[in-house]
């Protein structure tokens, strides 16, 4: 199961420009870095509107220069990956497939004063340039799906407005647009209406990287997992799934990351396409272990549990009890943080 073609939302990229809180700009910030790693995975196919990219460098959005230093500085905002948040926007806007080139839609003609859409933030939060340029990317969309049948999805950021929270639950957006005109004959052979029409449109939208990977599912993440930051996106699915089914609360799972061999071990051990690995991870990290976790020993005669030079204590749980007696290796932090190291056969006897 493939990722949806993704278009990004100009406002995930848009400088704030009156900020009137520190908390802003590190929620654009932290914005930016969640979707980054996910939008450039080679299994995901992201488009940019050409419209929305001149609107954005001619209101002076992008690029960020000193203003974005200017505002980390105003609110002393000294420690935030700034850096990477950049080059994340330099990808988006600069290396980005055109949406109107993939949809053959150079020039389409649109009555703005038509225009509908819900929630009605994601239009209204812009100026009112952009706001036409995500007007006019949504009807180049809604031409292209009419003609094709081909489906988008929207990365998006939820409204910071109180009054928005029930809006930034919903999973597809609604609008209609009177489409007057555009500019290649054949879309418009393949159009089931003939120009001028309304047209109505309905996409998913997701306002947060979470909301794409939900979607998929713990084990559709495990199989295209191709990176330590994509097992996490997996084992993360897991444990809300754990939590939906009644098993645990979400919020009480412990902190974890992965070490440099888990996925490599996973998949060379048989585990690319099957749930063991990402349950048992997310079960640790709930304390509700489908198997028993036993101490790792300095070696198979010995009762010394291994520790590490930092103080972390080395555990190990089965995945599978027949033939090789596959196990999941993992250290524990002084903190109570969960590093998953590898899994290898039981007679291996080595956690990485």
């Amino acid at each position: 199961m493939a990722l949806q073609s993704i278009v990004v939302d100009p406002y995930l990229v848009c400088l704030p420009q009156n900020c009137r809180t520190a908390g802003e700009v590190e929620d654009f910030i932290d914005n930016l870095i969640s979707w980054g790693e996910l939008l450039q995975r080679e299994d995901v196919k992201v488009y940019f509107s050409e419209h929305c990219c001149d609107t954005l460098l001619q209101e002076e959005h992008y690029p960020y220069g000193h203003n974005l230093k200017n505002l980390m500085k105003r609110f002393e905002l000294s420690e935030l990956p700034v850096d990477f948040a950049c080059s994340t926007a330099q990808w988006i806007l600069d290396r980005t497939p055109r949406l109107e080139d993939k949809c053959c839609i150079g020039i389409l003609d649109f009555d703005d004063a038509s225009f509908l859409v819900e929630p009605a933030f994601l239009t209204s939060r812009l100026s009112e340039a952009l706001s036409w340029s995500l007007k006019h990317t949504f009807s180049v969309i809604a031409c292209h799906h009419a003609a094709s049948q081909d489906e988008f999805m929207l990365a998006s950021v939820g409204s910071a407005e109180p009054g928005d929270a029930e809006e930034n639950d919903r999973d597809h957006l609604r609008f209609s647009v009177t489409v007057i005109d555009l500019d290649n004959p054949e879309v418009k052979i393949n159009l089931p209406l003939k120009l001028p029409a309304r047209i109505e449109h309905t996409m998913p939208v997701a306002f947060g990287r979470d909301a794409v990977t939900g979607r998929l599912g713990s084990l559709a993440l495990w199989e295209l997992a191709q990176s330590d930051m994509q097992a996490r996106d997996a084992i993360n699915s897991r444990i809300k799934e754990l939590a939906l089914s009644g098993a645990a609360d979400a919020g009480a799972a412990k902190p974890f990351r992965v070490g440099s061999r888990f996925l490599d071990t996973a998949r060379t051990n048989g585990f690319a396409s099957r749930l063991n690995v990402v349950d048992s991870c997310a079960r640790i990290l709930l304390e509700i272990p489908k198997k028993p976790v036993k101490p790792f020993r300095v070696s198979e005669d010995s009762e010394t549990q291994r520790t590490r030079s930092d103080g972390a204590k080395a555990f190990r749980t089965h995945l599978t009890s027949d033939g090789p007696g596959y196990r999941l290796m993992f250290w524990e932090m002084a903190d109570g943080t969960i590093e998953f190291a590898n899994v290898g056969p039981k007679r291996e006897l080595v956690i990485q």
